[in-house]
């Protein structure tokens, strides 16, 4: 289990057993995560073997950076507003 959602399970396991039960997890060494976390097809192979645009495959080491810097509060790079044109304003004055 990454030390990342090692967090995560802890305190989903305090969560769930409401305090009675705490998982002991020990360290059990590194081991080097070897994907680019900022990788981006460029070339004609690159691009059929991962897609392209929006259909690209999760990056394992892009995922684990997000979590952390979701967790400790940092700016993530996630789209909250696909298409700004199409936000419906709720007020019905006209």
């Amino acid at each position: 289990m990454p030390l990342v959602e090692s967090f995560i399970f802890t305190e989903e396991i305090r969560r769930r057993c409401q305090g009675i039960a705490y998982p002991q997890l020990i360290f059990d060494g590194f081991s080097v995560n070897s994907n680019d976390p900022f990788f981006i097809p460029k070339t004609e192979d690159e691009l059929e073997d991962h897609g392209e645009g929006d259909i690209l495959v999760t990056n394992p080491a892009k995922v684990l950076i997000e979590k952390v810097r979701a967790r400790k509060g940092l700016l993530v790079d996630k789209k909250f507003v696909v298409d700004g044109d199409k936000q419906r304003n709720l007020s019905r004055k006209k």
